[in-house]
């Protein structure tokens, strides 16, 4: 009789967990994370020059910065720093297996061009990347052979 309950219990244990079903986990788009959470913060931006050896010349970082605000029924988004709202559009891309955003004035000049470094639903970075600038430095003109710009964010938005 207790071999028969015991037999009864495994079969009914072994039935249920056939019906389970897997989850299933949708890896979401850089574009999807970024207009999903839709406000993100800057964090810090980090400006590197380079000389042609590769070798970092200057660095300057900035604490905090614009706040973006990606629309998720058009393509703008709205950047506010101090106060001042600037109104931009966005683009997203995949190239050569890296991610982009594009960010333009409303007329579609000023392209800033940026590879999306990482994003997740808290954090993301991004970096654009630019030969032969000049800039200053100690009060002297000087040209870089590259100057990398990474930008920080962190969403405010609730999980």
């Amino acid at each position: 009789m207790k071999r028969i309950i015991l037999l009864s219990l495994i079969a009914l244990v072994s039935i249920t967990a056939c019906k389970k079903k897997k989850k299933e986990t949708i890896k979401k788009t850089v574009s999807q994370i970024v207009i999903d959470r839709g406000t993100w913060l800057t964090v810090n931006e980090t400006i590197q020059y380079y000389d042609v050896n590769n070798n970092v010349l200057s660095t300057e970082t900035v604490q905090s910065g614009p706040t973006y605000h990606f629309s998720r029924t058009s393509d703008t988004v709205r950047l506010t720093e101090n106060g001042k709202n600037t109104l931009k559009r966005y683009h997203f891309s995949h190239t050569n297996n890296k991610e982009y955003v594009s960010i333009t004035n409303s007329d579609g000049n000023d392209l800033k061009l940026f590879e999306v470094l990482s994003a997740d639903p808290k954090i993301m970075q991004w970096q654009k990347i630019e030969n032969n600038i000049t800039f200053t430095l100690n009060g002297q003109q000087q040209t870089a052979a590259k100057k990398v710009t990474t930008i920080n964010f962190h969403c405010p938005c609730q999980d």
